[in-house]
């Protein structure tokens, strides 16, 4: 493993106060997990159910190896989430909802952060979709981003599929409203309910992570399949056994 992979001190204890913040509210089950632990460079490719997502699987990661996650760019505009956001090396990519799919550079940027993580022996993840699910099953449509990845990474590096189930419903999803939650709001009722339930005594919901090597099939897809073929291919792959 290339030291670069490796978190330091305080990027593992702060990962591990989030995981016990988190167990407070979830019962994450994993399958696949020595992949994370594996030598090469990964890219993880996760379904996207809710906002919390990628901090269950981010500070997961994080007990065996840094991962740079590509980021929306609004959340660096907070002091707050820039600074931790920065720490674990996120990828900033341009918020698509909230200037459409216009962004000429934003392709750029996503493909270019990816594989210079990817090429310097580290872990990257992005997901397919670009966006925050709008129903339980995974849509990823005409999004260009990991079609125009899959073919430049490099030969030492696996591609991690991972399906994430457990997540549509909660308050972190757009299953209530349709619309992409207010993250401080959603936070400050979740303390508010840890807080009803005695904390420790709170109901906690599963979620459950499968992480599975698809290198090679995702690397034939990409190359014999045109993009809208390619993303069916990763929806099939996300949605298998959803419900």
């Amino acid at each position: 493993m290339k030291p670069t992979n490796i978190p330091n001190i305080s990027q593992k204890f702060v990962a591990s106060l989030f995981r016990a913040a988190l167990w407070l509210r979830y019962k994450t089950v994993i399958s696949g997990k020595e992949l994370m632990s594996s030598p090469q460079p990964k890219l993880f490719l996760p379904n996207h159910q809710s906002l919390v997502d990628p901090v269950i699987i981010v500070t997961k990661i994080l007990q065996y190896q840094k991962v740079s996650s590509a980021v929306s760019e609004n959340y660096f505009e907070n002091r707050l989430f820039r600074a931790i956001l920065n720490w674990i090396e996120a990828i900033p990519v341009t918020d698509l909802e909230r200037r459409g799919n216009r962004d000429t550079d934003v392709l750029k940027k996503m493909v270019d952060g990816t594989i210079k993580a990817l090429l310097l022996g580290k872990n990257a993840l992005i997901y397919p979709s670009g966006q925050l699910s709008s129903q339980e099953q995974e849509k990823i449509g005409n999004k260009q981003g990991v079609y125009r990845i899959i073919p430049l990474v490099p030969d030492d590096a696996i591609i991690v599929g991972i399906r994430v189930r457990g997540l549509w419903g909660s308050s972190w999803s757009r299953a209530a409203t349709g619309k992409t939650p207010d993250f401080m709001r959603v936070f400050r009722r979740g303390v508010w309910f840890l807080i009803k339930h005695g904390i420790f005594f709170a109901p906690r919901r599963k979620v459950f992570l499968e992480m599975i090597d698809i290198t090679k099939e995702t690397k034939e897809k990409a190359a014999t399949l045109d993009r809208w073929a390619f993303n069916r291919y990763l929806e099939d792959f996300f949605n298998e056994s959803a419900g």
